[in-house]
């Protein structure tokens, strides 16, 4: 007869994420003169797994919407990575629209 371990197994406490900031999260560029057909970059980074990757890149056009791409590299996000993930995006989307508009 199989005997029952009388204590529960013990889940690690999930590390807190570190805040969300154009400092930390944002990386851009803007050339001075503009190199032939890119005015700059932005691109937008989040640590996952304790390895800071890339989730949004764009690059800026002198003329035009800039030309954008949200990386997808199959990660399973807890509620709290996926809003954490919502923040960066619309921090991402935020300094995107000022660049542009400072054109």
């Amino acid at each position: 007869m199989p005997v029952k371990s009388t204590t529960a197994a013990k889940k690690k406490a999930p590390a807190a994420l570190p805040p969300v900031s154009e400092k930390l999260n944002l990386e851009f560029e803007v050339f001075d003169p503009p190199q032939k057909t890119v005015r700059g970059y932005i691109t937008a980074s989040d640590t996952i797994k304790g390895t800071k990757r890339r989730v949004a890149h764009a690059f800026l056009l002198p003329e035009g919407e800039s030309v954008l791409s949200l990386d997808s590299f199959g990660a399973k996000l807890t509620p709290a990575e996926l809003t954490r993930r919502a923040e960066i995006f619309l921090l991402f989307a935020a300094k995107l629209k000022d660049l542009d508009a400072s054109r």
